[in-house]
Parts: C-alpha cells; sequence; structure tokens
C-alpha cells in the first residue's frame, strides 16, 4: 500500500495494489483507492471591544472598555499582543485583564499595550480599560474607538502565520453643568478706620438716596462639567442709574441699565460681577430740561410699589407724562391739567387723583398736603420720594426733592447656560432676586434747641456726613405773628441774604458773592434768621438745598 499526505491539504488519498492467481492460474491485478478529508492547522482570533456606557459625563465618575480576546482557530496561539491607541479624550486610568500582562512599551497610558504569552484554542481572556474625562471636554457624539489583536501560531514545518483582528465601538461624551447665582447688595463707608484706614463694606441693605452703591453677582458652576459661555444678565431697575459694570470685556452694560457678560466658568469655579449704580437720583438742572421744558415744571414721582411717573407741565406744547411700572415698561398718558397741577388715573381700578407739583408740599410720609394721594384711598399710591425742577422765562429758577418715604428697589440677575441635557433658556436658566432700601440722604440735621433774642431765631445746622455740603437755597416758613423776613446771616454778623418775606413761604436762593455756605464734615454752620417783629413760639420749618439739587427737610422746630 501506498500512500501520500499533506498536512497543508484537506484531502489525502491512499492506493493499495496486490496480484490474484485462481485454480486456472490466471492472474489478476487488484488495486483499490480511498480518500479521507483531513483539516489542517487554522489559527484565528477575534477582538470584540465594548463601552460599558452609552455615554460618558465630562468630569463625571468615568467609565470604562472591555476588550474580549478569544481564539477561534483549532490550534493554540503564541504572543497574543493587544492594542488600543486610546482616543485622547478619554484618559486611561487604569488596565487590567484576567490573564497576561501589561506590555506598556513607551509610556503613554494612552496607548494600551497587553501581552498574552499563550491562548488556547476557544479560550478567552477579558481586558478592561477604565477612563475619565476631563472637566473641560466638549460634548461629542459617537466617538469611536478601535482596538487591535495580533496572535502568532508556528507548525511543525517551522511556517508561522499571525491572525489578526479588529474590533470598534462607539461611545458619546457628554456635558453637565450645575449653575447658581446669588445676588447682594452693599455700599462702601468711606469713613476711615483709625485701625487700618481702610474703606468699609457695608451689607446692611439699604442706600441714600443720590448716592452710590454697588451690587454683586457671584455666579457658581458645581459642575462636574465645565461651563462654557454662560450668559449674566440683569435689567437692573431704572431707580438705580448704572454707572459702570466690571469685569470687562466680558461684561458690558448695553443701552445704560441692561448689563450683560459671557463667562467660561471652570467645575466649582466662581464668577464675580460688580455693578456700581447711583440711587435714584434727582433731576439736576445742570442737564438741562430733559423735557424741553420753557414754561412749567419738570418732575419726578416714586411711589412706594414701584412705579415712577414723570414728565412735564408745560402746557405750551411740550406738556408730557410718562407712567412706567417696575417691570421697567412705559406707557404714555394724556397729560391732563395745568402748570402746578395734573390729573393721574392709575391703572387698574385704584381711584384716580390730582397731584399737586410745588416746593411747598412736602408730601408728608408720602401723602400730598396740597393735592396727591390720600391716607386710606390711595393706599397703593403713596409717595416715597419726588423731585421737581421749575422753569420759566429765564430757564430754571428753582428745584426741591426729597425721599420722604423709605422704599424697597428689588431687582433680579440671571445666570444661563447650557449642556447636554438642556439648551439657554431652559434647565440651566437660574436667577436671584435682591433688594435695596433707598432711604434719605440725611445729612443735615440740627443740633440744640433753636435760640430766640428778640427778633431773630438762630437755628444751628449739622453736617452728618463725611463730604463738604454746599448750600444753594433756603426755605423757611414761620410764624405769620412775626411779621416779615427781613434778614438772613451765617456765623454771626454775616448777612447774606435782606429783603422782605411774607411768613407763609420764603425761598432764598441768590446770595452774595461773598458767601461761604458751606459745612465741612461733622462740623456746624449757625444761620441766624431777623424777623419784622419778635419772634413768637411756634412752627418753624426749615429746608436746605445742597449742590446738585436734594433737597433736605431738616425737620418743624417747634419754639416754646
Amino acid at each position: 500500500a501506498t500512500g501520500t499526505w499533506d498536512a497543508d491539504l484537506e484531502t489525502n488519498t491512499a492506493t493499495a495494489e496486490g496480484d490474484f492467481t485462481d485454480d486456472g492460474n490466471t492472474s489478476e491485478n487488484v488495486e483499490d483507492t480511498d480518500s479521507a478529508n483531513y483539516y489542517g492547522a487554522d489559527p484565528s482570533i477575534s477582538i470584540l471591544k465594548t463601552f460599558a456606557d452609552d455615554s460618558v459625563i465630562a468630569g463625571g465618575a468615568g467609565s470604562s472598555f472591555t476588550l474580549l480576546v478569544e481564539n477561534t482557530g483549532n490550534v493554540p496561539l503564541s504572543s497574543v499582543l493587544v492594542e488600543d491607541t486610546v482616543d485622547a479624550r478619554l484618559v486611561v486610568t487604569g488596565v487590567s485583564g484576567i490573564a497576561g500582562a501589561d506590555a506598556d512599551s513607551d509610556g503613554n497610558a494612552q496607548t494600551v499595550e497587553w501581552l498574552i504569552s499563550a491562548l488556547g484554542v476557544s479560550e478567552q481572556v477579558t481586558i478592561t480599560v477604565n477612563f475619565e474625562v476631563d472637566p473641560s471636554t466638549p460634548e461629542a457624539l459617537g466617538v469611536a474607538n478601535t482596538a487591535n489583536v495580533e496572535g502568532s501560531y508556528t507548525d511543525d514545518a517551522g511556517n508561522t502565520e499571525s491572525p489578526d483582528d479588529t474590533g470598534t465601538d462607539t461611545i458619546d461624551i457628554l456635558t453637565e453643568i450645575e449653575l447658581s447665582i446669588v445676588k447682594n447688595f452693599y455700599r462702601i463707608d468711606d469713613r476711615d478706620t483709625a485701625s487700618t484706614n481702610d474703606d468699609i463694606r457695608v451689607d446692611d441693605g439699604q442706600i441714600e438716596q443720590g448716592t452710590i452703591g454697588y451690587f454683586e453677582l457671584i455666579v457658581t458652576n458645581s459642575g462636574p462639567s465645565d461651563a462654557v459661555g454662560v450668559v449674566v444678565t440683569d435689567t437692573v431697575n431704572g431707580l438705580l442709574g448704572v454707572l459702570g459694570v466690571t469685569p470687562q470685556p466680558a461684561c458690558q452694560a448695553s443701552a445704560g441699565q441692561n448689563v450683560s457678560c459671557s463667562f467660561d466658568i471652570a467645575v466649582d469655579g466662581t464668577v464675580t460681577v460688580t455693578v456700581e449704580y447711583r440711587a435714584a437720583e434727582f433731576l439736576n438742572p445742570d442737564d438741562g430740561p430733559i423735557y424741553g421744558t420753557q414754561e412749567g415744571d419738570e418732575f419726578r414721582f416714586v411711589f412706594v410699589n414701584g412705579y415712577v411717573l414723570e414728565g412735564s407741565s408745560d402746557t405750551d406744547g411740550a406738556a408730557t407724562l410718562i407712567l412706567t411700572d417696575p417691570e421697567g415698561n412705559e406707557t404714555v398718558l394724556p397729560y391732563d391739567g395745568t402748570k402746578n397741577d395734573f390729573f393721574f388715573d392709575p391703572p387698574g381700578d385704584d381711584p384716580a387723583f390730582n397731584l399737586h407739583i410745588s416746593c411747598s408740599d412736602a408730601f408728608t410720609d408720602g401723602w400730598g398736603d396740597s393735592g396727591g394721594p390720600v391716607d386710606g384711598v390711595d393706599d397703593n399710591w403713596q409717595i416715597a420720594s419726588y423731585s421737581i425742577l421749575r422753569y420759566n422765562q429765564n430757564g430754571f429758577f428753582k428745584g426741591c426733592g426729597d425721599v420722604v418715604v423709605p422704599w424697597v428697589v428689588p431687582n433680579t440677575a440671571l445666570a444661563d447656560g447650557t449642556d447636554s441635557n438642556s439648551d439657554y433658556g431652559e434647565d440651566e436658566l437660574v436667577s436671584d432676586t435682591a433688594e435695596v432700601l433707598v432711604i434719605r440722604q440725611l445729612k443735615i440735621d440740627i443740633r440744640n434747641q433753636p435760640v430766640v433774642k428778640g427778633k431773630k431765631m438762630d437755628v444751628l445746622l449739622f453736617n452728618t456726613g463725611a463730604d463738604v455740603l454746599t448750600i444753594t437755597q433756603i426755605d423757611i416758613m414761620w410764624p405769620a405773628s412775626n411779621g416779615n423776613l427781613v434778614s438772613v446771616d451765617f456765623g454771626g454778623n454775616n448777612t447774606f441774604w435782606t429783603g422782605t418775606a411774607s411768613p407763609d413761604a420764603a425761598t432764598i436762593s441768590v446770595f452774595n458773592a461773598g458767601a461761604d455756605l458751606t459745612i465741612d464734615p461733622l462740623e456746624g454752620l449757625k444761620l441766624g434768621f431777623f424777623f419784622q417783629r419778635k419772634a413768637q413760639p411756634g412752627p418753624y420749618t426749615v429746608m436746605v438745598t445742597l449742590e446738585g439739587g436734594l433737597t433736605t427737610e431738616v425737620l418743624t422746630i417747634n419754639v416754646p
């Protein structure tokens, strides 16, 4: 019998041959052939890459993927090397496997190299790669990554084969931010302290009318991802006139009152926006008539409910009446009135009333003394402050203003961001509302009891503030039994006004050139008022207008 054998063939053949002689001495050659199938060495390998999660959060807890390596051939394999150059966004933190060893040759953790010395037929080895994603990584969908495996087989004849395979899977990188915002009002007390000589920050939630204050917006991102393009906005109430905003250029104040900023905020990071404002500034005659008034008054009334009513009583053509609601929406109303009075019909069901435009009406406790809202009737329209400038053919001639009731100015700031779970204006929109109490800028007070000597009454005005105050106008009312007012002096014999003024009211606004009507901080200025007849007991009311238009009604003095 003879046969051929080839390990590289799938079919092998054997042949048998012999001779046969029967009784008749006849010879015959006998031959047969048969084939049998033979399956030879078939080295093969596979790798399956699988991410543990469909997605991973940038800056979150991280995730992993597995590499399942299997000998799918019919012969054992050796020197099985797994390689995976992992996407740089998936920062490798560890590699482990049930068999084999780390074969890192370049010191780069992102290049996974794992060596399995021997892998039997149908044997499987699982390799696990853990990774994290940096908080600064932007959203990316379908991030693909491919792993490679290659083994080795050598037959008895020394022939070598290197079966290999690749495995690919994808994962989504998502972002998740968590914003918060805190709004705080504060002011700076510029009186130095003896210990530090530093300005003092005061967070008592109130501000004197006409003075400068601040508020800050503190925006925090608690992550776990970095927040990119966070928009911080604040439409500042018109009673808080914005003077500036920092930091720049990240923040701007467009149209004066609309603060807008854009920031990138790292996880656990905080940004602070500071807005400087002037509180409820009175109308300033140096700005000229806002509404072009030639004959009449320009005025602004602020109500406790947050509404502002302003305009001009110039009935020759410039009469204007504008009502602004607490959200800043303006409504132009018809001006129905004269140079000194107008008719105001509030929105809603509240009754209408006349407002008297007069510097002689102090609007005591927020109600009109000679026309205006009435306590118990117009309770929704109690006046918080007023400012009046009066004009005639010679231009501006008189101004007054006061805070008669402290009032609350609320204001809301917003921080808005976006991540994989939200768009702008949705889940990541946060807000905070803070309030500041606007109070009277009482910087002049009366110290000691007024002294009456014959026809003269002395009043000591005291500067309670930290700035030099300049008096530009004095208004005084006194008992009619005193007769007319004939002169006013300061500091003794320094007469700066002479004339004849009737008891119902006297406005002294033309001072002598040499009169120095200023009061240093924490100092006093004595004013002496001479009357036609002996000064009598009774109420005396003194109002002082300071430079810049602020009028302080000192108080009503009851002389015994």
